[in-house]
């Protein structure tokens, strides 16, 4: 019995002592942006304790953000071997597919975390721009369909804002621009939102609304860059750099001083 109460106690002063070093890690991470001491004080977490799920979490974004994707991607199969349905390690590790060009692989991990949660809208939207690189925005609507069948009031913002995506990719600028609108008061979504729109407007070719079909030929309106700089003027509020946009609302008047402007700019 008492060999069995030390044995117990030094377990779980063992855990304590890992979550201990866990915290500290995010401490160094997040409050005081120390990259190597957070990775020091999260390998110490799990040498304590070997299945720590969210210091390998941790450990695979760090190593993700500067760029070490051999660690990121030995983490997140360490995890996934352990607890296989992490939505965390799943998302890291379809982006790693990205980076080498394994849209497939990418999409069908996508697919395999929307199967688990069909209203899980960032994974949704990340899954809309890879079908759309690969060509495939057919298979859109089947997945907001789900999407929508299980979609809480609360997630009306991401339900809207993958609709707008999708009408986007489909050619339907009006239809989109409804759906962002929707999504851009959403303190989640409404930044993605807003610059989805001013594209639209700023689109001569493929995108353009509110437009002229007769002297203006291709050529964005008055009224689009209009809307355009308005949207632009909301990011600027919320201290998003919008210098890249502001110089394509320039271009896009066709004037000599605002192209002189926008170059100036760039």
């Amino acid at each position: 019995m008492c060999r069995q109460a030390s044995s117990d106690r030094l377990d779980d002063e063992r855990l304590l002592s890992a979550e201990i070093s866990y915290r500290l890690g995010k401490y160094d991470e997040e409050r005081l942006g120390e990259d190597d001491s957070a990775i020091e004080a999260y390998n110490d977490c799990l040498k304590k304790s070997n299945e720590h799920k969210e210091a390998m979490v941790a450990l695979a974004r760090l190593y993700q953000n500067i760029g070490n994707n051999e660690a990121c991607s030995q983490f997140c199969n360490r995890l996934l071997k352990i607890d296989p349905s992490n939505e965390q390690a799943t998302f890291m590790y379809a982006n790693l597919m990205l980076m080498k060009d394994q849209t497939e692989g990418a999409i069908n991990t996508y697919v395999q975390l929307l199967e688990k949660e069909p209203d899980n809208f960032n994974t949704l939207s990340q899954l809309i721009e890879l079908l759309r690189r690969a060509g495939r925005v057919s298979d859109v609507p089947q997945h907001i369909e789900r999407a929508e069948k299980a979609c809480q009031r609360s997630n009306l913002a991401g339900l809207s804002f993958c609709k707008g995506l999708h009408s986007r990719y489909s050619g339907d600028a009006v239809q989109a621009l409804k759906e962002l609108n929707v999504a851009r008061f959403d303190n989640f979504y409404g930044q993605s939102a807003r610059i989805n729109m001013i594209e639209i407007y700023l689109n001569p070719a493929n995108e353009m609304i509110f437009s002229s079909q007769g002297d203006a030929g291709e050529a964005t309106t008055a009224s689009n860059i209009s809307m355009a700089r308005e949207l632009i003027e909301d990011l600027q509020k919320t201290g998003v750099d919008t210098s890249i946009l502001d110089c394509n609302a320039l271009i896009a008047t066709k004037r000599k001083e605002e192209l002189d402007l926008a170059v100036k700019t760039l």
